[in-house]
């Protein structure tokens, strides 16, 4: 058995979205910022963290444990990045919300009965970003409440800039990739990708898909993915990462606010 795991290293890719003591959490997207903290010192007691490249290349020892980010919520910079700061972690933006200023489109709906919300959220994932935006334009719908903001350019740069942070794409508006036409999706992959680039001056090679489980990501998806020049892309399918895990389907378990103890548990699962 040893001999397989140092053939066959097993790694885990870690999600979160939110660090956060939001009382609206609608989503069940925040971690509370202790919580956070927990998770890091059992993290870091019990598993190797590398950077995310680290997985993508091969290079790592058996549970070894990357840390992501999806979205590009300001918290991701003011709350977690403190906490983690001799942590490597990776997030993944998605780029127009941080452009217009704008709140991400579900938080946009997230005041709604949750009954209508669930059937809206449905419709409005499947959409390419102008039409969903329009769409949303026109519900007689005002909520003020505060679930999160995006981060600001300048915010972005500011993340981007810190030791042991790096940023990947997760398309221009967050659309379910496999329901838009290949036209839409490639505009979402590789449009983004270019424009972080131009944004921060560097290379963007690691994707997130949004939402992220099979009905979301087509083999079409993927190769989409491959030819739009990124190295690597994630979903949200929890197992374990082992070398022959595929480049462009590659797992990741989402963490929510969770006891140390049970994202243990959550890890021994997908790593046995």
């Amino acid at each position: 058995m040893r001999l397989l795991r140092r053939l066959w290293p097993r790694a885990m890719v870690l999600v979160y979205h939110r660090v956060s003591e939001t009382q609206e959490d609608p989503y069940g997207q925040a971690v509370r910022p202790e919580t956070f903290a927990r998770h890091l010192e059992l993290l870091a007691r019990e598993h190797p963290i590398v950077p995310l490249h680290d997985l993508v290349e091969r290079r790592y020892k058996d549970g070894a444990v990357a840390i992501t980010f999806d979205d590009g919520y300001a918290d991701n910079l003011s709350e977690a990045l403190p906490i983690a700061a001799k942590v490597p972690i990776t997030v993944f933006v998605t780029v127009e919300p941080i452009l217009d200023g704008g709140r991400f489109w579900w938080d946009e709906i997230a005041g709604i009965d949750p009954g209508l919300r669930k059937k809206l959220h449905s419709r409005l994932k499947g959409l390419p970003g102008r039409e969903r935006r329009g769409r949303i334009a026109t519900l007689a719908w005002k909520d003020d409440s505060d679930r999160g903001r995006p981060l600001t350019l300048d915010e972005l740069r500011d993340l981007a800039s810190r030791p042991g942070v790096e940023i990947g794409a997760h398309t221009l508006s967050h659309p379910s990739l496999a329901l838009l036409p290949a036209v839409e999706q490639e505009r979402e992959l590789a449009v983004a990708k270019a424009r972080l680039e131009e944004l921060l001056g560097r290379p963007v090679t690691l994707l997130a898909y949004p939402f992220g489980k099979p009905g979301d990501v087509s083999e079409e998806t993927e190769d989409l993915a491959r030819r739009a020049g990124y190295r690597a892309a994630f979903t949200t399918v929890p197992k374990r990462l082992v070398p022959s895990s595929p480049l462009f389907a590659l797992p990741r378990l989402t963490v929510h606010e969770w006891p140390p103890e049970f994202l243990a548990k959550r890890l021994r699962e997908c790593l046995a």
